[in-house]
């Protein structure tokens, strides 16, 4: 059952797994997230968003007709898509010809569908206002043989997914060419001149169905699905610019997507760009992260549920316990500080998106840049110990509970970086303990043997809390010789390489 193994009509269109997991269904939950693909399972009086514009006249009840000749007996299913997920929507069962039909009082949600018959086999169908038509088809090649009547959007889809199928066999020989010819011979440009026309003739494809079919959802979809074209600008030495290249890709991403238009969230197309622009074409740092983030969260707001999906999906990549970007919970802190507002994040209530404001605020105030604050608080003889009394280039906020696993394997590690730079003057730790008691605290003190400055502060009286937020222990933050928080969330592994990097520049 893995839609993968058919043609994909959208360029963006990437392997769709069509059983949803409890895991894969909690991801969504988070941030109080419900997916809306849930609701889809239920009845709908409209299938079509209103003032969204549909190439048939609307039918008020689902009637869905579809043959399979060389079928076997079983159970068919209608598989729906929300973003990267998918739950069945109906089924039906196989008749002794192979035929089937999807029928209810009430229409399905307009989207992508996957057929899913006997054998684990599956084709693609699109449902859209009219949800009363036919298709008819082979096992053996389901699009090869595919016949559609009464739904312009599926007829579409098919003439498409037959035209690419041949395309691609163009394509592949071409290749195959190109890859055996030397680079300036004349088989070379022979060949590198059929694959321009080619793709020329494949956008000038699409195109036609902008040009003649603007009202149909499979157009929407086709032209939100496409890949900006590539442009080659040049810098004054005639050699290519690829940073201006990649802005100009960038810039146009977006550009044949109606954010208005909610059905986009019922097929692969919205997550599946909104990942490549966000974690593939974005420099993977919490500050381009941000401002890619800003501009298609903007473009979202056009439409409530479209805004409620992209605010959630990016936010919830940058969670700290989730991102592996360094310094990525900067990217959550300001999604939350922006969009989960009482007047935007209408799907939380008062107290929830307080208490979110609340968390990213704490998480804002120890990101990436940041001057990290002091903190003042005893040490083991009760004497109080400032962060900010130690002179070294480089020191380490290490923040660490004596009964966690993980600090009990990272301790020692970050005992032995401290050990071979403290000597050279480059490197300091100042260890906190939370979570704990005196006593264990003292004992684990001992038991490790840790020379480097170590506090307790049962009672917040410092707020180090609010000053280095803490997700998971152990907490790591480097602060440079300005203070500065140049790293966060390493092992010891990393903070010694850091180190390293950092000495060689002196």
């Amino acid at each position: 059952m893995h839609p993968g193994k058919t043609n994909c009509f959208s360029e963006i269109c990437l392997t769709v797994v069509l059983k949803l997991t409890t895991a894969m269904f909690h991801k969504f939950l988070a941030l109080l997230f419900f997916i809306t693909a849930i609701m889809a399972c239920g009845n709908s009086k409209t299938a079509v968003p209103t003032g969204i514009q549909s190439a048939e006249p609307a039918t008020k009840d689902a009637l869905i007709n579809i043959t399979v000749e060389g079928l076997m007996n079983g159970t068919a299913k209608l598989v729906g898509v929300y973003a990267d997920q998918n739950f069945l929507a109906d089924s039906a069962k196989v008749g002794p010809d192979g035929s089937f039909t999807f029928q209810r009082d009430s229409a399905y949600l307009s989207g992508l569908y996957f057929v899913i018959v006997p054998g684990d086999k599956n084709f693609q169908m699109i449902i859209d206002a009219n949800q009363h038509f036919s298709m008819k088809t082979k096992q053996g090649d389901f699009v090869k043989y595919m016949e559609v009547a009464g739904s312009i959007d599926n007829t579409l889809l098919y003439e498409s997914l037959k035209y690419q199928s041949e395309v691609d066999k163009k394509f592949e020989d071409i290749q195959k060419r190109l890859n055996q010819a030397a680079k300036n011979s004349p088989e070379y440009a022979q060949a590198k001149s059929e694959q321009d026309k080619l793709l020329k003739e494949r956008a000038e494809h699409v195109e036609s169905y902008r040009k003649n079919y603007p009202t149909a959802f499979f157009t929407k979809f086709k032209l939100a699905g496409q890949n900006p074209a590539i442009d080659e600008p040049k810098k004054p030495d005639g050699t290519l610019d690829t940073l201006m290249q990649s802005y100009l890709y960038r810039s146009k991403f977006w550009n044949d997507v109606d954010f208005s238009d909610v059905r986009l969230l019922r097929t692969p197309v919205i997550h599946n760009k909104l990942k490549r622009y966000i974690t593939e074409i974005t420099a993977q740092i919490p500050d381009s992260i941000i401002k890619s983030a800003s501009i298609v969260t903007d473009k979202s707001l056009v439409n409530k549920e479209m805004f409620k999906f992209v605010a959630n999906w990016i936010a919830l990549q940058y969670q700290a316990t989730k991102t592996k970007v360094m310094g990525g919970e900067a990217v959550y802190a300001y999604m939350i500080d922006k969009y989960f507002t009482r007047e935007l994040a209408y799907w939380s209530d008062s107290t929830e998106i307080k208490g979110l404001r609340k968390q990213a605020a704490e998480i804002g105030a120890s990101v990436l840049g940041k001057t990290g604050q002091d903190v003042r608080a005893k040490d083991p003889t009760g004497q109080y110990r400032s962060l900010y009394d130690l002179k070294a280039p480089y020191v380490l906020v290490y923040i660490y509970n004596p009964d966690c696993e993980h600090c009990q394997k990272e301790t020692p590690l970050v005992k032995q970086v401290y050990e071979k730079w403290k000597p050279k003057g480059f490197f300091d730790v100042y260890g906190i303990a939370t979570e704990t008691d005196d006593a264990k605290w003292k004992s684990y003190i001992a038991k490790e043997k840790l020379t480097f400055t170590n506090v307790f502060d049962p009672t917040y009286e410092s707020k180090y809390y609010l000053k280095y937020h803490i997700d998971i222990t152990p907490e790591m933050y480097l602060l440079n010789k300005d203070r500065k928080i140049i790293a966060m969330n390493i092992d010891a592994a990393q903070l010694d390489q850091l180190l390293t990097e950092e000495f060689s520049k002196q």
